[in-house]
């Protein structure tokens, strides 16, 4: 295990040109405005705010881009378990302050954080999520032609019928003729039970 390595004392100084000793020196706002985040900083430091911590170091390097703000930076990162972006803020301060005396110490850090970050597990990417066939859909029917019924014939009355004259003709010319048959026997049967000579009696 590495041991803590405590967070570096920033001082920050303006470069301001030489002045007569008559004229006041003007105060950078850029590095007032660093010193400010870096305090800030330094006190969330000290009750274990690094979240708070690592945001108010990083507004200090933006106003003043000094490499012990980035030692700062990565101490934050590294209480926070988030030990590949301080492997990164490591190198660069390295890069940025490599004279530091304190650069054995973050060598020894560097190379216990890659031990870590390479024995964690590789996260596993969780499979997609299955895709929904598209609903089917179903066709309407195809419309049903209406067929016009056709209309019943009309009944005709059975007087309104010609054969049925014909047939009420056949009917009465044989009834007439059946009749006149029985008539005519009937005369010739009755006149032969009366006297020889005498008229034939009519039927009623």
């Amino acid at each position: 295990m590495h041991r803590n390595i405590p967070l570096l004392a920033v001082l920050l100084l303006a470069a301001a040109p030489p002045a007569l000793a008559a004229d006041p020196v003007v105060p950078d706002p850029a590095i007032a405005r660093a010193r400010a985040d870096y305090e800030l900083g330094t006190r969330y430091w000290d009750v274990g705010q690094y979240d708070k911590a690592l945001e108010a170091f990083r507004s200090a390097y933006a106003h003043r881009a000094d490499p012990a703000l980035l030692f700062n930076v990565a101490q934050c990162l590294r209480k926070l378990k988030r030990s590949s972006e301080a492997l990164d803020m490591y190198r660069n301060f390295l890069r940025r302050a490599p004279r530091s005396p304190k650069r054995a110490d973050v060598e020894r850090t560097i190379a216990a954080l890659e031990e870590e970050v390479a024995a964690a597990p590789t996260p596993v990417t969780p499979p997609p999520a299955p895709v929904a066939p598209p609903p089917v859909v179903t066709p309407p029917p195809p419309p049903v032609a209406l067929v016009a019924a056709s209309p019943a014939p009309e009944s005709k009355p059975l007087l309104h019928r010609p054969w049925i004259w014909g047939v009420a003709a056949v009917v009465v010319a044989g009834t007439v003729t059946a009749i006149l048959l029985a008539t005519r026997g009937t005369e010739r049967t009755f006149a032969c039970e009366g006297c020889a000579g005498s008229q034939p009696v009519p039927v009623r």
